[in-house]
């Protein structure tokens, strides 16, 4: 084997790199120069670059650490992947392209945790859908509610909650609009004038549609980094089914019981999605843990920064360590775990 020792850390054209709340009124970015400092102490050698750059660069043989984007449309993300996809074949990339497709993207992340984690598949019984008009001939088998998710985005804005299919259609109409004055006049006329006009959907904003899991107080938000977890407890808002969002959090989790059982299906995860950095929503229902979302790249890091303490899995039992967290180391010795695992470096 070909031992993979220089690191890329590959920033987008405002050099930002992941994500730090304690910055998020300006890049909102892990400190580029403290991840390289990290990386040159544990005798990596690293560079940073932006993905223009590595479009033309000889970077066979090599570890690439890349961020994503949340722009509106993913307009730049597309171009992220299409350079993230090209270099796939002949480097390490962490994470690997599958997780940047599903970054803030729910139809990938679903169609990914089916594949990954097939037993959570029946539960939600997700369907998915490119537009409304796929929605309308959609027979639903089972009970209501559902939970509607618009797929692009962050946060609960473009998350609801229907109790027939007529409510779920007026939702997904509503949310889903892509409302483009040209196509819009475009198709109006078209409808008018062309007999027998088979017309364009202008609800293209691929959508999904859950199982609704009911009687929940809020969920947990769990980031992994390699060995350490951090976790808070979310509290639903008032008179509402959603945590995320709320600002209701608990650090220092009162129910010892469902902590564990929260961290040990964490961990679960963790080793059966083979990534070294995770962010996880998990709910607990009748004992029993459920992954409703995940991210493993650029996700938010107020869990850990916020966080007094850490969880660290020793000898068949969770510890407990208190600790400010310091984020780009962290992150460094994640991926350093990371790589002497996989690659036995």
């Amino acid at each position: 084997m070909v031992l993979i020792m220089k690191v890329f850390l590959v920033h987008d054209y405002r050099k930002a790199f992941y994500s730090r709340v304690s910055n998020n009124r300006g890049l909102c970015s892990l400190s580029l120069f403290a991840l390289v400092d990290a990386f040159k102490a544990l005798n990596y050698e690293v560079e940073s670059l932006g993905f223009s750059e590595i479009a033309n660069k000889d970077i066979k043989n090599s570890v690439v650490l890349y961020t994503s984007s949340e722009d509106q449309y993913s307009v730049y993300k597309n171009y992220i992947e299409s350079i993230i996809l090209d270099v796939s074949g002949s480097v390490k990339l962490i994470p690997s392209f599958e997780f940047l497709k599903a970054h803030h993207n729910k139809v990938g992340m679903e169609l990914l945790r089916n594949r990954l984690l097939p037993e959570q598949k029946t539960i939600f019984d997700t369907g998915f859908f490119g537009c409304v008009e796929e929605l309308d001939e959609h027979k639903f088998i089972g009970g209501w509610p559902k939970v509607f998710k618009v797929s692009f985005g962050a946060g609960s804005n473009s998350v609801a909650l229907a109790y027939d299919k007529f409510q779920l259609l007026k939702i997904a109409k509503r949310l889903t609009r892509t409302f483009f004055w040209p196509e819009f006049i475009y198709e109006l006329i078209a409808r008018i004038r062309r007999k027998n006009y088979i017309y364009r959907s202008l609800h293209r904003n691929s959508f999904i549609v859950q199982n609704f899991i009911p009687d929940l107080d809020g969920d947990y938000k769990v980031l992994v980094y390699g060995k350490k977890y951090y976790i808070l407890k979310r509290f639903n808002r008032p008179n509402d089914f959603r945590a995320s969002g709320s600002g209701l959090f608990e650090f220092d989790i009162s129910n010892k019981a469902e902590l564990n059982l929260v961290l040990d299906y964490a961990r679960e995860c963790f080793f059966k999605l083979k990534t070294p950095l995770l962010s996880l929503d998990i709910a607990i229902s009748n004992g029993k843990p459920y992954l409703i979302e995940f991210q493993a790249v650029s996700f938010g890091t107020l869990t850990a920064e916020k966080s007094k303490h850490s969880y660290e899995y020793v000898e068949n039992k969770w510890h407990r360590i208190s600790e400010s967290c310091d984020l780009e180391l962290v992150f460094v010795r994640a991926i350093d775990d990371f790589l002497n695992q996989e690659l036995g470096i």
